[in-house]
């Protein structure tokens, strides 16, 4: 079967890539200040208000998922789209998720794991770390729990036994690819469809709340022409307040539900930071603004690299930002707040140069691996595709 690449006539949203390095970041702070916290003037206003939005991991998995629904079905949708779903190979699409997912994870946790051996993380007195940090890599990993992680099978929801905790989103999106083509599928069929199957598998069959994320994500990918045109038709200020609607409610579980707890089920924050997720990425994807904004080249590289960022930074966090950390005390400075912003800038940069070599030396060989594979041939499977796919419109 013909392989498929992204159709050369797509446009490359870049700014795409900067909301997703953002988040990144936002998981790399949030990391951070769970460990560490605030000062007692910062803390509230930095805990539960909108200005969470710069250290809400939890936010930041759904933009994840949202892009990922996006980014993967968008060249299936967008014209020239022709008979792009007929011709989609499950081979080719097999191959490029577990490259691009799998084996890049795969690296990071030989990584971890001899990190964990060599350079464990070390106490720090001030700022007293909270008990969150305390449980992580306390306990060296055996050859079977190494293996159990490496597989990354199933959701594990005692992180701090992890080599990389936050490998659990990893697994969500590992899971979800096995059945994407397929969503895809179902969402060319009928709109209805694909969000029907999402809201009653989800409770029925038990399946991650997470899919409702990714159907979003392909329902604007199918939709983006009529939506672009309905939200570029607003005036500038107004697609400027959408993008800040978003971003509110995109950090619900801080700003708004410490305050009225009985809005909304906890366990059902995620429908919402999902659908602020993708409201932001509509409005990205509409406001020149915005646009202008987000392709900042330091932005792009760092969406480029966000991955690596994401990967990483939990091993930095606790061999090296540690020990610099206990290394800035020993050397006479012992004031918190102080203390607080040296690990932070040392975090942050730290992991921003592990990532670009990363990227460079792990993630690019590993995506050219994928593409060079891509040629070993599962004709069954394509052939099957092939038959469901037949009918589908163009």
């Amino acid at each position: 079967m013909k392989k498929i690449q992204t159709n050369p006539g797509h446009e490359r949203l870049e700014y795409l890539d900067s909301l997703r390095g953002l988040a990144a970041m936002s998981v790399v702070w949030s990391h951070y200040f769970s460990a560490f916290g605030f000062s007692p003037s910062l803390d509230k206003i930095m805990t539960n208000s909108p200005l969470h939005i710069i250290w809400d991991g939890f936010a930041a998995v759904s933009i994840f998922f949202v892009l990922s629904g996006f980014v993967l079905a968008y060249k299936y949708f967008a014209p020239p789209s022709d008979s792009s779903l007929r011709q989609l190979s499950l081979r080719t699409f097999y191959i490029a998720r577990l490259a691009r997912i799998y084996l890049p994870f795969l690296g990071v946790l030989c990584l971890s794991a001899l990190l964990q051996r060599a350079l464990p993380p070390v106490l720090v007195s001030h700022p007293l770390s909270t008990s969150w940090l305390q449980p992580f890599w306390a306990n060296l990993e055996t050859v079977r729990s190494f293996f159990d992680q490496a597989l990354l099978y199933k959701y594990a929801p005692d992180t701090t036994l992890r080599l990389i905790p936050q490998d659990w989103s990893l697994t969500i999106e590992f899971n979800i690819s096995l059945i994407f083509p397929f969503l895809v599928l179902v969402a060319c069929r009928s709109s209805f469809w694909i969000l029907a199957l999402t809201l009653i598998s989800i409770p029925i069959l038990k399946l991650p709340m997470y899919l409702f994320h990714f159907m979003l994500g392909i329902l604007m990918a199918k939709h983006l022409p009529a939506l672009r045109q309905k939200v570029g038709a607003l005036k500038k200020l107004t697609q400027i307040c959408l993008f800040l609607l978003g971003l509110f409610f995109y950090t619900y579980r801080y700003s708004v539900y410490p305050y009225f707890p009985n809005l909304l089920a906890e366990n059902r924050i995620w429908y919402v930071t999902g659908l602020a997720s993708a409201l932001v990425i509509l409005v990205a994807l509409t406001s020149r603004t915005i646009q202008r904004l987000l392709r900042h080249p330091w932005l792009v590289f760092l969406g480029k690299i966000s991955y690596s960022v994401y990967l990483i930074h939990f091993a930095i966090f606790l061999s090296f930002c540690t020990r610099f950390m206990a290394f800035a005390q020993t050397a006479g400075i012992t004031d918190d707040n102080t203390l607080r912003l040296l690990g932070l800038a040392f975090l942050t940069l730290s992991t921003l140069v592990f990532s670009t070599f990363s990227y460079y030396f792990l993630e690019v060989p590993c995506i050219q691996l994928g593409r060079r594979l891509s040629g070993v041939s599962f004709t069954l499977a394509d052939s099957i595709w092939r038959r469901l796919s037949a009918t589908a419109p163009d």
